[in-house]
């Protein structure tokens, strides 16, 4: 594994482009503004890395380590993170998405898509992410923040999400079988939510999700809109209603 030193790259608004970057070591390296488009960073070590409004375009990041790395604004687009650790990222506002023809150059439209099969996103904070139809099978969230994200239409099949804060998501439409929600937040007078306080109505985050087996068993659900929800074959003892 080749190594470059953190205190070598503070680069800002620099190109990427098509590097082989597998393997590399670049632990809180600061790439703020900065583009990967086509750069190959499997396996390679990004924890701690300053990545704000950073753009990842075509670029496979399967296997990488992102560790509280801090992606605010970021945008990943047509991107492999499928087991990727995001283990304690700070993520507000980021953008990941599915496939696009052109590379990003600033916030775009809806995102959708993302490749996050059975990733680590334990303790990151994804507040008002755009995370819509992401596939998050499987995944690792425990304590992860997803308050005012868009999850809608997203794949969490199976994942692991106990104790994680989803206070103004949408997750309508979303593939929630199987789903580990024990714990979970959903209610911003719950005095263990960390999440920013909006004034604004909150959208029912169930409409049209599929909860079959999916277990919120000691989730708080108080205060929730709950329109179009369907927890006939939920786990649901010691949910708070």
């Amino acid at each position: 594994m080749s190594e470059i030193k953190a205190w070598d790259l503070k680069l800002i608004d620099f190109e990427l482009e098509a590097y082989d970057l597998r393997g590399t070591i670049l632990r809180g390296a600061d790439f703020v503004g900065m583009a990967f488009p086509g750069t190959q960073l499997q396996g390679a070590d990004l924890s701690e890395a300053y990545l704000h409004s950073a753009r990842f375009w075509k670029s496979d990041l399967s296997g990488a380590c992102l560790r509280n790395a801090v992606i605010e604004f970021a945008v990943f687009m047509s991107v492999r993170l499928q087991g990727a650790d995001l283990t304690g990222a700070e993520a507000v506002i980021a953008e990941l998405d599915g496939d696009s023809d052109e590379p990003p150059t600033g916030m775009s439209g809806p995102f959708h898509a993302a490749a996050l099969r059975q990733a680590i996103l334990s303790d990151a904070n994804f507040e008002s992410a755009r995370l819509s139809s992401v596939n998050l099978e499987e995944a690792i969230c425990v304590q992860t923040r997803f308050n005012y994200a868009y999850l809608n239409k997203a794949n969490l099949h199976g994942a692991k999400l106990q104790q994680a804060e989803f206070v103004g998501t949408d997750l309508s439409g979303s593939d929630l079988r199987g789903a580990n929600f024990q714990g979970a937040i959903f209610n911003a007078a719950n005095p263990a939510w960390t999440g920013t306080r909006l004034s604004s109505a909150l959208p029912p985050p169930f409409l049209e999700a599929n909860l079959r087996g999916a277990d919120f068993r000691g989730a708080d659900l108080r205060r929730v809109d709950l329109t179009g929800a369907d927890f006939s074959e939920a786990l649901v003892d010691g949910a708070l209603f």
